[in-house]
């Protein structure tokens, strides 16, 4: 069984079993600052997916990848209504966002009440020899 675990925000237990996080019963999944959409395969055949980024030419090949709903939106100000979605996904988005908490909370508004907010982000890690690697590549202008 893997958890996944957010601070404050309770968890998710995925069985062993399953091959995405997604397989924890999908209806209607929000893929937020969803660019180029190059994480629409994995996503379970039948899920109801709605993408949405800032950038229409993000999402145009996002269309060319297969996403069929698609919205130039504000992260900040998502126009569904209160629980909307049964997960909402964000990748390696957060820290593009002017006001994080703010898309934060309209990530938990428009997803239903027991549903999931799946995000993976990234950060300066806490293990001493990959923060030195990061840093050096960082010092080099070879990692942003």
């Amino acid at each position: 069984m893997v958890r996944f675990r957010h601070r404050g925000a309770g968890s998710v237990d995925i069985p062993p079993s399953a091959s995405s996080p997604f397989e924890i019963g999908v209806g209607r999944l929000l893929e937020v600052a969803a660019g180029t959409g190059s994480n629409l395969l994995h996503y379970p055949p039948g899920a109801d997916v709605v993408i949405i980024d800032l950038s229409p030419r993000m999402l145009l090949k996002a269309g060319q990848r297969g996403a069929r709903k698609t919205a130039v939106m504000d992260a900040q100000h998502l126009a569904f209504r209160d629980g909307s979605f049964d997960i909402v996904v964000s990748t390696l988005g957060t820290c593009t966002f002017p006001d994080p908490v703010q898309a934060l909370r309209e990530m938990r508004r428009v997803c239903r009440p027991g549903g999931h907010i799946l995000l993976l982000e990234h950060g300066r890690s806490s293990r001493h020899g990959v923060a030195a690697w990061q840093d050096a590549m960082r010092q080099s202008g070879q990692l942003i």
